[in-house]
């Protein structure tokens, strides 16, 4: 195949695969609860669920940079902007759903996702994200904590080996 045949196939296989997001539902982070009884019409993510008042205070310590590889990757990689309320945390909702939702993409149609990240799988039929996608060549919060530097040196930074 020529690199331009290979170059459409992956994009034809990518605009037509699923996305699979995964979560634990044990109470860490993102549970089934909160996607069951979620209001909204649409799946949050995790930064909108903290606005909404799914873990508790919308301050929760717990969340925000540095302690949050995703705020990191968010901010360094995808280039979203920092945010503005106190603790590194968003100010409203309209900071919160400015970020990104994580999901792996499903080319081998396989409805499992990664179980690294959680037992539950959320599957999205390309309808639903055609038109608001950011693709990252790996999972960015795995590189963030194993191979940006930049984060690893920060005060309360997670740190892996890779």
């Amino acid at each position: 195949w020529s690199s331009m045949r290979l170059l459409d196939e992956i994009r034809q296989i990518a605009h037509t695969a699923e996305l699979v997001h995964n979560f634990d539902g044990s109470g860490h982070g993102v549970t089934l609860d909160m996607v069951v009884d979620n209001t909204t019409e649409y799946f949050p993510n995790a930064w909108e669920f903290l606005r909404l008042g799914y873990f508790g205070d919308p301050m929760n310590l717990h969340f925000g940079h540095p302690r949050s590889p995703e705020d990191a990757a968010e901010e360094g990689i995808f280039r979203r902007p920092k945010f503005s309320g106190m603790h590194d945390l968003p100010a409203d909702f309209a900071e919160a759903a400015s970020r990104l939702q994580s999901a792996s993409l499903n080319v081998l149609g396989v409805d499992v996702g990664n179980p690294k990240f959680g037992s539950i799988a959320a599957v999205f039929s390309p309808t639903y994200w055609q038109d608001a996608l950011a693709v990252a060549p790996i999972d960015s919060g795995m590189f963030t904590v194993c191979c940006n530097m930049t984060y690893q040196r920060l005060l309360g930074a997670a740190h892996f080996r890779c």
